[in-house]
């Protein structure tokens, strides 16, 4: 796991998806939030070289403006605390 300065203050850290030990830290972090109403959203990145960049590439070969990486094609993912409110939706730490 690796915490990076000047992130968002929802930010948790970048996790390393085939560390076994940061899978652990997640799951750590998410038993010792659980029951607060605040969850840990981890949000895809593909990293350099990924083999599965090329699902992701529109029509013409560019990058999208507004991608959503699967967790299983990622190769890091950055982790952020959301709160849940009384509706069920998510909302971002501020």
């Amino acid at each position: 796991m690796q915490i990076k300065n000047g992130r968002v203050p929802g930010y948790a850290g970048t996790f390393n998806m085939d560390s076994v030990k940061d899978m652990e830290a997640v799951a750590a972090i998410r038993k010792a939030i659980r029951g607060t109403g605040i969850r840990l959203k981890l949000q895809g990145r593909l990293g350099k070289n990924n083999p599965n960049r090329y699902k992701y590439l529109t029509k013409s070969g560019r990058w999208p403006y507004c991608v959503c990486i699967s967790l299983k094609d990622a190769s890091h993912a950055d982790g952020y605390y959301y709160e849940i409110d009384s509706y069920g939706s998510n909302q971002a730490v501020r």
